[in-house]
């Protein structure tokens, strides 16, 4: 990050090649806690429901890892910075932002001490309670930034879906698609 900020110019090469180096560690480091994140039981890890209320292809881009541009999104709300298109939610994300950098940052220092200390492998013990810690922060925020999202593109938060409503909305668009 310290890189990126020494370059002035925004749209230059130089800058767009530290950037995507940039993006390309945070999601290696994303993958590789995802990969430890697995092995928690799944008592432990925070619910996700909310994920259901979002649009079908939402859920998708959301499952199986974190995604680097929910963290990327907290890293610039933490920094000050709004986000184009939900400007008007910036005070309501910056806390959950915040938290999310902040248990980020602890993750980063037990990986790094694990590390140079003795380089231990199975089992991640010591990793739990700040993966926990992350995993909280995480929902809290990627359930922030997603329903606000949800709300400038669909003007209104996402209620529960009952899966019979669904079903008939279906139904019909079947039917009216058939009889045209």
């Amino acid at each position: 990050m310290l890189s990126l900020k020494r370059i002035r110019n925004v749209n230059s090469i130089r800058f767009r090649r530290r950037n995507e180096r940039v993006h390309r560690a945070q999601r290696l480091l994303l993958d590789s806690i995802y990969l430890i994140y697995t092995d928690v039981d799944d008592d432990y890890k925070s619910p996700r429901e909310y994920r259901r209320q979002l649009p079908p292809e939402d859920q998708r881009e959301l499952e199986n890892g974190f995604s680097e541009n929910i963290l990327f999104a907290a890293q610039a709300l933490a920094r000050g910075f709004r986000i184009r298109g939900i400007e008007q939610f910036t005070s309501e994300l910056v806390e959950p932002a915040k938290q999310l950098c902040a248990t980020m940052e602890a993750l980063r220092y037990v990986f790094r001490s694990r590390a140079i200390e003795c380089g231990a492998g199975l089992p991640y013990n010591d990793l739990w309670s700040v993966i926990g810690d992350f995993d909280l922060a995480w929902t809290w925020f990627e359930q922030k930034i997603c329903f606000c999202y949800f709300t400038v593109t669909y003007q209104g938060r996402p209620a529960k879906i009952d899966e019979t409503d669904m079903y008939q909305v279906n139904e019909l668009r079947k039917i009216d698609e058939f009889s045209k």
